[in-house]
């Protein structure tokens, strides 16, 4: 089955491509990919394979999904890139209505569509305005000179990036969504919001770096604020999904200095935190099914009726922490190189955040691992389930001595 629908991708992906040549001539469309365009493409096809071996209900929204984003990060073409932007949405936001568990995930869609509605607004009229005043559709021939314009844009992106004060629709789409569509909305979709000001920023002039300090302190005060949240949440899935959104909030610190480096930076940190949420996902969905229960209090005393569950969490921990010689570590240590080089009034904060990240991911090991035994029966991991983890925990291993 896996290998049949593999085969449905690529033959699909191909003949797209052939009618997306075919098409360029007539409607000004440039085709092509640089270095954070091809490694997220890489990296949307790592996850949508292992979401295949976890989840086969919805094997035709995965691939709508991965043929739109393959699309997306390859164009240049302004339109092709809004359509595509908003149309992988909807895949996600019929996984979340048709195949979640709980009656809340209609608000979880209805939310969903709100955001996305307003930057979809917000993007759309904007690239209609450069569209018009430069006679052209492709990114090439576009330069932004215009303060207002630049903002409007980076508003759009940050609801998907996202930014906190834009966010709020993120905990509730991954509380109902599925193990897949959370790792979707983690590992992947978030990458949109960042490739989408890494365009931006290509195309807008250096002068509206003086503009962007209320974002950076907006973006700061989210960080602190998501990490404390992360001490007093109850739910093991919203503690997850705001603990991702806090890992990949430096991205736009860092994205918004404008050089080769931070271009370099947000490529190895987008990398990181998609392998890293996928895993992280994926275990929380193990702890899940093991007590069928998300309440940390009911999760108690792992260590004795379920040993490997514990292990499994304590290797996660540890990856999440960002421990040698895994790919969260370099990118890390990359991370505040870049910031004390540029930006080292913020550095201290950025540590106290990290510090913050580090004592919540032992606090959920401790909450999970150890305490008294709650009288709930446990499910046992299966061999699958195990090889998945290892396939997760791969490229965290190997990318660092080959990237």
């Amino acid at each position: 089955m896996f290998y049949r629908v593999t085969s449905l991708l690529i033959f699909t992906f191909f003949s797209l491509t052939l009618n997306y040549y075919r098409l360029a001539s007539q409607l000004d469309l440039c085709w092509g990919w640089d270095i954070i365009s091809s490694r997220i493409i890489s990296l949307t096809l790592w996850i949508i394979a292992l979401i295949c071996l976890c989840e086969r209900r919805y094997i035709i929204k995965i691939q709508v999904i991965m043929l739109t984003l393959i699309v997306f990060f390859t164009t240049k073409n302004m339109w092709f890139f809004f359509i595509y932007f908003e149309f992988s949405i909807i895949p996600i936001l019929l996984i979340v209505i048709l195949k979640g568990y709980q009656p809340e995930r209609l608000e979880a869609g209805i939310r969903l569509l709100l955001y996305t509605f307003t930057a979809r607004t917000i993007l759309f009229f904007s690239i209609l305005n450069l569209c018009v005043k430069f006679n052209s559709w492709n990114f090439i021939n576009i330069t932004i000179v215009s303060w207002e314009i630049i903002i409007l844009i980076i508003i759009a992106f940050l609801v998907k990036l996202p930014m906190w004060s834009m966010h709020m629709w993120l905990p509730k789409a991954h509380v109902e969504a599925p193990v897949g569509g959370s790792i979707i909305l983690a590992a992947i979709l978030l990458k949109l919001g960042v490739y989408g000001l890494y365009r931006l920023f290509l195309i807008g002039t250096p002068r509206y770096k003086s503009g962007v300090r209320l974002i950076i302190t907006v973006g700061l005060i989210g960080m602190l604020v998501r990490a404390i949240m992360c001490f007093i949440r109850t739910d093991l899935k919203v503690l997850i999904a705001y603990s991702s959104v806090s890992h990949i909030s430096p991205i736009l610190l860092i994205l918004i200095n404008f050089n080769r480096i931070s271009f370099t930076n947000v490529v190895i940190l987008s990398l990181s935190h998609g392998f890293t949420s996928s895993l992280i996902f994926f275990t929380g969905n193990l702890v899940y099914i093991n007590r069928k229960t998300r309440l940390l209090m009911a999760q108690k005393g792992n260590m004795l009726s379920n040993s490997l569950i514990t292990l499994i969490l304590f290797w996660r921990v540890i990856i999440n922490l960002g421990v040698p010689p895994f790919f969260p570590f370099f990118s890390e240590v990359l991370m505040f190189i870049v910031i004390f080089i540029q930006r080292v009034r913020i550095l201290p904060l950025i540590f106290i955040i990290v510090m913050l990240s580090g004592l919540y991911n032992t606090y959920l090991f401790i909450r999970i691992g150890f305490g008294k035994e709650k009288s709930i029966n446990t499910k046992k991991i299966n061999i699958k389930e195990i090889i998945i983890f290892f396939i997760h925990i791969t490229p965290l291993v190997v990318i660092p001595f080959i990237f």
